[in-house]
């Protein structure tokens, strides 16, 4: 029995929790030699290390363990210590540059591969005529004008990506070099001021430059529903997600007269359709048959669904409590007033743009109320506790917690009714649409974020209070060590953490990511949060 053929065997039998889960970047159509078949965005967990060269040991959700390539990995969860993780992705970067020196990653075979399990050798080399020689790029790279590159450093970024192949070493000027399984920040990939087959990117250590886009995998899960709303926004180029665009634009055309809309729920296989097809980037209420194909409940459920599913509901959770004082007001002035000057102040960009959208749109539907039943009291019920909610770990910190939320929940219902009545006055901007064909438009053309750098303190010259204060707002769960770990630092080192210097720190992998978004968003005035 060969080496890898015995660890296969031992993690068959064995019940010790996975290292790590880890999920699939590409699909692999079939098995071979021990290595599983993959598809595409399927979780696996990491068993072991000790594969073949650049290969972990996995377990898929079917039970069945085998090996992956790492290439064709991204992880994603981690149950190791910084040490145990460091030695894991230094042990995988070592493998995949020696297989990079001595050929061997690039390897294709004419005809069936010998399974390695059978082999003792962890890489059956295959005779040297039978090698095709490392691909070659579709692209060229050219030199870029470098004030190209000074306007895309503040574009609102597009999302992550992971590189597929380490790129050349050499390049010229404007163009990054990335290692094979490198995560980059898409920042443009589609203005026609941009070379043909290539992204805008900005790698972990902040430089700016292009990349060739077939080297890249995009990760489209800010598209999914359950995305968070910033993060979409920024994945659609600061554009309101497609998803809530195209809902409303559909229902304002063809269901405002329906009985009921909102409270009738629809067809589930065909709200899973479209739900479907929202997430892999097809509209198919598009389509010139969407009418017939698709009835406004489907639609209205599915607008709500997506609602529903945001981790932060549009009106923020940490805001819930403010907004339920707010509620308490008399006199309605002075509540529209206090509402107006909190999302001036205190909400994301991304979650202002939707509401914009969104409460013109049930207006618009309150004005047909004598066909449809529903009137801004009515769409207040539907939509107050969609649009307006308390965290659930804040909801169960306490039964007072609790009973205090169902009694404020009448008068935030009354407050959303208020806000579709008087959305005039909340957004007196000429850019209010219900989502009609002229006013989606008009969504579709105007960016979220803002162009002008804001007139807020420069995060440099912050003291180590106010960089605590600043993480302890932050929408991140962030362990309590790493809270205290940060409030030892200035404005001007937050600013210029990159990954790197944020493990340095001690920092948890979890709290890196997230802290490296946060400090991309708290740098690029667009994208504040």
């Amino acid at each position: 029995m060969s080496k890898y053929k015995a660890v296969l065997e031992k993690h068959r039998t064995s019940f010790a929790p996975p290292l790590a889960v880890t999920r699939a970047s590409k699909t692999v159509s079939k098995s071979n030699g021990g290595f599983l078949a993959l598809v595409n965005g399927t979780s696996l967990e990491v068993l072991d290390m000790e594969g073949p060269s650049a290969s972990w040991v996995v377990r898929d959700h079917q039970g069945e363990v085998g090996f992956v390539k790492t290439e064709d990995m991204v992880l994603e969860y981690y149950n190791l210590n910084n040490t145990e993780l460091q030695e894991m992705m230094d042990k995988t970067t070592a493998e995949v540059l020696a297989d990079d020196l001595h050929g061997r990653s690039e390897l294709v075979y004419n005809g069936n591969e010998e399974p390695i399990v059978d082999d003792d050798s962890p890489v059956k080399q295959a005779p040297r005529g039978n090698r095709k020689s490392k691909r070659a790029l579709s692209v060229k790279a050219e030199p870029v004008d470098p004030k190209l590159l000074q306007r895309k450093q503040r574009s609102v970024s597009y999302g992550s990506a992971i590189s597929r192949r380490s790129s050349q070493r050499k390049l010229p000027e404007g163009h990054v070099v990335i290692g094979k399984g490198q995560e980059v920040e898409v920042l443009d990939k589609s203005s026609s001021d941009v070379p043909d087959g290539f992204w805008v990117v900005r790698t972990g250590k902040g430089e700016v430059g292009l990349v060739p886009e077939e080297l890249l995998e995009y990760d489209a899960s800010a598209h999914n529903f359950g995305a968070d709303l910033t993060a979409a926004t920024r994945a659609y180029g600061g554009q309101v997600p497609p998803v809530l665009r195209s809902s409303v634009a559909w229902l304002t055309e063809h269901a405002l007269t329906e009985e009921g809309l909102f409270r009738v729920p629809g067809r589930t296989a065909v709200v899973n359709e479209l739900k479907h097809g929202f997430e892999n980037d097809d509209d198919l209420l598009a389509a010139s048959d969407s009418r017939r194909k698709y009835n406004p409940e489907d639609v209205a459920t599915l607008l709500k669904l997506y609602l529903r599913s945001l981790p932060n509901p549009v009106f923020p959770s940490k805001l819930y409590m403010t907004f339920a004082e707010i509620a308490k007001i008399p006199s309605e002035d002075d509540r529209l007033r206090e509402v107006k000057e909190t999302l001036l102040n205190y909400v994301a960009p991304a979650h202002v743009a939707v509401l914009k959208m969104i409460l013109p749109f049930l207006h618009e539907v309150s004005l047909h109320a004598e066909v449809n039943k529903m009137d801004a009291n009515n769409l207040g019920l539907v939509f107050g506790p969609t649009l307006m909610r308390a965290s659930n770990l804040e909801a169960l910190e306490s039964i007072e917690a609790s009973s205090a939320m169902i009694d404020h929940e009448p008068r935030i219902k009354a407050l959303m009714a208020l806000l579709i009545r008087r959305h005039k006055e909340l957004f007196p901007s000429p850019s209010n649409s219900c989502g009609s064909s002229t006013a989606s438009s008009s969504l579709d053309s105007a960016p979220v974020f803002e162009d002008e750098a804001a007139d807020d303190e420069d995060p440099r010259s912050w003291t180590p209070q106010q960089v605590a204060d600043w993480v302890e707002a932050a929408p991140a769960s962030l362990d309590a060590e790493s809270k205290a770990k940060l409030a030892t630092k200035d404005g001007e080192w937050l600013v210029n953490a990159n990954q790197a210097e944020l493990k340095a720190l001690g920092l948890p992998m979890k709290d890196v990511m997230q802290m490296a978004s946060l400090i991309y968003a708290l740098t690029d005035p667009r994208a504040k949060s």
